[in-house]
């Protein structure tokens, strides 16, 4: 579950509504930044890490729509968008949807529903975020599905044998040929697996 303060982007052209929602959100003690133009929010949308973004559709340089999807593929990680908007007809969720939205709320509506919304988008969020898992030199890219010892890339069954499935590793024999060495002479579990892999491409190390 998600704890903690959030960090929300607030893309709104409406000076009231916007300060109404930052001064809400930072009464709840979390961080909150405003964008009054779609070109700010993009800026500020791939150049910071945010939990969620509230976006009004209608901005005065770019449509929000546009503006979604170039946060969609800029952003630093895969942050969560709500869109804010008087729009309640069907085509245009649907619209909003399509563009690449996460959830749609129309106007006028309830701050505290807001937050609720917002924490859930932000729990939701966390469970695609690009993982990296470290022990030591070792680096497991989750989402790439791919490793790395010291930076470079490592065999492709290191990830493979690191990887739990059932609760034990691959296979012993895979750890072995990556160098990842277990006293145990059952199949190891993905803990041993990972404990071994610390040992890793040490000096003096016997392969």
């Amino acid at each position: 579950m998600r704890r903690g303060p959030l960090r929300v982007l607030v893309v709104e052209d409406h000076a009231a509504i916007a300060r109404q929602i930052v001064d809400f959100l930072e009464g709840l003690h979390w961080e909150a930044d405003h964008a009054a133009a779609g070109a700010l929010a993009i800026e500020l949308a791939t150049r910071e890490t945010y939990d969620v973004v509230l976006l009004d559709l209608n901005l005065p340089d770019i449509d929000g729509i546009a503006v979604c999807r170039a946060i969609k593929a800029g952003a630093p990680r895969n942050v969560p968008v709500l869109m804010l908007t008087a729009r309640d007809a069907f085509e245009d969720k649907a619209r909003g949807f399509h563009g690449g939205a996460d959830d749609y709320l129309t106007k006028p509506f309830d701050l505290r529903e807001l937050a609720l919304r917002c924490e859930a988008l932000a729990r939701r969020g966390q469970l695609h975020q690009d993982r990296e898992i470290r022990v030591g030199s070792l680096t497991l890219r989750v989402r790439e599905r791919c490793a790395l010892v010291d930076g470079a890339p490592a065999s492709r069954c290191c990830w493979h044998c690191a990887r739990p499935a059932r609760g034990r590793c691959r296979a012993r024999r895979c750890c072995m040929r990556c160098g990842v060495r277990s006293r145990q002479t059952a199949m190891p579990s993905s803990r041993t697996c990972m404990r071994c892999a610390r040992r890793w491409k040490k000096p003096g190390r016997r392969t």
